[in-house]
């Protein structure tokens, strides 16, 4: 549930996060759910325009990352494409997306409930706010099946 909220904030967006007015590709390129790192397409550094030794500098800095340049995989360190529970680290993109989405106006407030944007919700899950979204203090984004309903707010 939690992968089509945070799919259906993507679209809120600012259109400058999304395509660079002078190309005529979009700059930010994401491959299509559950494609891992061979699905990328590839250019060498020098080919991306960055200074290959930029690699070497940066090697070393974690046991997995990737950089990519305009849409472009440049390089992979470790297993990309294992799965790794993101915890709190999705409090940004929240925070990213649902900025965003005030800035544009597409949200009201943090008080906003999100069943008007996700109104498949069930139980306690319909009384979420965007609030709860960006602080993780809601059950329908906990990313475990087996975690109970809870209202909003309690944790």
């Amino acid at each position: 549930m939690m992968r089509t909220v945070l799919a259906g904030l993507a679209c809120l967006l600012p259109a400058c996060l999304l395509a660079d007015e002078r190309l005529a590709t979009p700059r930010f390129v994401y491959p299509a759910a559950q494609q891992g790192a061979a699905a990328w397409q590839r250019r060498a550094p020098a080919e991306a325009g960055l200074d290959p030794a930029l690699i070497g500098k940066l090697e070393g800095t974690a046991d997995r990352w990737a950089l990519w340049r305009d849409g472009y995989l440049v390089h992979v360190a470790g297993d990309f494409d294992q799965k790794q529970d993101v915890a709190s680290l999705r409090k940004t993109w929240h925070a990213l997306t649902v900025g965003a989405a005030l800035g544009q106006r597409k949200i009201q407030s943090l008080d906003e409930p999100i069943d008007r944007f996700h109104p498949d919700l069930t139980g306690e899950d319909t009384k979420a706010t965007w609030r709860h979204v960006i602080t993780q203090s809601s059950a329908f984004d906990y990313p475990y099946a087996d975690w109970p309903d809870y209202a909003p707010g309690r944790i």
